[in-house]
């Protein structure tokens, strides 16, 4: 394996934590604010918003996984 194969593993490692980590808090956000009722539309802005970036960010992380699954192999 080269050297810059294994660079782009550790960095594709990263982003696979940073995504999980933003999934993991915009989806604890969310259900918060669901949970508490939404008394207004601005959190019900907030709430769909929080839900979108947890869709985005989770089809990313599968994505880089899927990426550094192919580099390993």
């Amino acid at each position: 394996m080269r050297g810059r194969d294994k660079e782009k593993i550790r960095f594709n490692t990263e982003i696979i934590k940073l995504l999980a980590l933003l999934v993991i808090a915009t989806g604890g956000g969310t259900v918060s604010l669901l949970i508490s009722g939404l008394q207004n539309a601005t959190y019900g802005l907030i709430a769909v918003t929080g839900m979108l970036i947890f869709i985005i960010c989770g089809i990313l992380a599968i994505f880089v996984y899927r990426q550094t699954e192919k580099l390993l192999k």
